[in-house]
C-alpha cells in the first residue's frame, strides 16, 4: 500500500514537520519548513554586483569541468563512519580525544576571482 502524509517528531529536543511516504518497502520522511524558517530570496537585500564577463566565462567552465553523471557510490557517510570510530574506540576502553573544527580564513571579496582561477587550474 502506498500512503503519505503529513507528521511531527522530536529530535534533540526539538520539534519537526515533515512529510512521510510509503512505497512498498521504502519508507521515506522529508523534513518540511515552517512559514517563520522560510526567508524570501528578496528580503535578504542583496547588493547587486555586476559580474564581469571574464568572472561569468570562468564559474561557467569550472560548473562545465565538474559536471558528471551522478554517482551515489562515490559519496560516503563521513559523519557515520566517524561516529562509529569513536563508538569503536570507546567500546574497547580507549580514550576519545575530541577535537576542535578548524576555522577556514574568509576570501577577501577582491581575490574572489584569483580563487576561482585557482579552483578551475587544480580541476583541470
Amino acid at each position: 500500500m502506498d500512503a503519505e502524509g503529513i507528521c511531527t517528531w522530536t529530535m534533540r529536543k526539538r520539534s519537526y514537520i515533515g512529510a512521510l511516504q510509503s512505497s512498498g518497502k521504502i519508507l521515506r520522511l522529508n523534513a518540511l519548513r515552517y512559514a517563520d524558517e522560510v526567508i524570501s530570496a528578496r528580503s535578504l537585500e542583496l547588493p547587486n554586483i555586476p559580474l564581469s564577463e571574464k568572472e561569468l566565462k570562468i564559474g561557467s567552465d569550472l560548473i562545465n569541468q565538474l559536471t558528471a553523471p551522478f554517482q551515489p557510490r562515490k559519496f560516503e557517510n563521513e559523519h557515520q563512519k566517524k561516529l562509529q570510530g569513536l563508538i569503536d574506540k570507546k567500546a574497547r576502553g580507549e580514550k576519545i580525544a575530541i577535537l576542535r573544527p578548524r576555522r577556514l580564513k574568509p576570501t577577501a571579496s577582491d581575490k574572489l576571482l584569483q580563487t576561482l582561477e585557482a579552483s578551475l587550474k587544480r580541476v583541470a
